[in-house]
């Protein structure tokens, strides 16, 4: 059987294969590159070859309408039961004290804490460390050696932007990096900028505002390496996407890959 076919058309599906092979090319200088997607560009080739001094951790202080789980222990149990809010029914509005939430105790807006047998103290400013020593003085009155554990119950964070999955993170210790809670967020998207992370911090009552760039190795010694209590982080999207949605025409770039494809597969088969 022999195929025939109008020169015509022959000629003019060749005429149009460069016109589409241009058009694809210059659709995809929009893409992400390779540069904009590795983390720590800038460190060493080995990680492990250099190292690295962190950061100290900071020092979270209490703040009014913290939540504070606190528990204190002893070689007595039935002596330290009645510091405790678990001593007895705490569930009732009789027991419970009024600033207790849950399991753990509220920090008013005057910034104290109401605890069993010891009273009113003072929270809000101090570190936990200085709130432990605080109790454990208060306990001598009623147990020996006295051993206190607290804790943060609201300890959280806030991650929006391009991130695989934005949202409000409770963790239950204090000491989280940067490069932890993105990993709770799923990671970056193929979009989201890397070199120019904002993060929204609460220091002596005023918003501070910092850029961070991941592509950087100066983000392990930046004071913002460890994140604090209500830190917010917003991935912003690189221009790249931002290109992609002002101009519709970028999104067709699947369907003319195609339209390629098919139009050199027929001018292969007409020859």
């Amino acid at each position: 059987m022999v195929i025939k076919h109008s020169t015509s058309t022959s000629i003019w599906l060749k005429q149009l294969v460069p016109g589409l092979l241009l058009v694809l090319c210059f659709m995809q200088t929009s893409c992400v590159g390779y540069k904009n997607i590795v983390n720590f560009r800038q460190a060493p080739d080995s990680l492990a070859m250099k190292s690295i001094p962190l950061p100290p951790l900071p020092e979270h202080k209490i703040q009014p309408d913290d939540q504070l789980s606190i528990t204190i222990y002893s070689i007595n149990p039935e002596a330290v039961a009645p510091l405790n809010l678990s001593h007895g029914n705490t569930t009732g509005p009789e027991t419970a004290p009024a600033a207790t939430v849950g399991a753990g105790f509220l920090v008013d807006r005057e910034g104290n804490i109401d605890m069993p047998s010891l009273g009113r103290i003072k929270a809000a400013g101090l570190t936990v460390e200085e709130l432990k020593d605080t109790i454990i003085q208060k306990s001598l009155r009623y147990v020996r050696d006295p051993i206190v554990n607290i804790r943060f119950l609201n300890f959280h964070f806030t991650i929006l932007g391009e991130v695989s999955g934005p949202g409000i993170f409770t963790i239950a210790n204090e000491k989280i990096t940067l490069l932890e809670a993105l990993g709770m967020a799923g990671d970056f998207t193929p979009y989201g900028n890397k070199e120019n992370i904002l993060i929204v911090r609460e220091e002596a009552g005023q918003q501070v505002f910092e850029r961070i760039n991941l592509l950087s190795q100066d983000i392990f010694t930046s004071p913002y390496f460890y994140l604090r209590k209500n830190d917010l982080i917003y991935v912003e999207p690189m221009q790249a996407k931002t290109a992609s949605i002002a101009d519709p025409a970028s999104k067709v770039l699947p369907y003319v890959s195609v339209l390629v494809t098919l139009t050199t597969l027929i001018i292969t088969i007409l020859r």
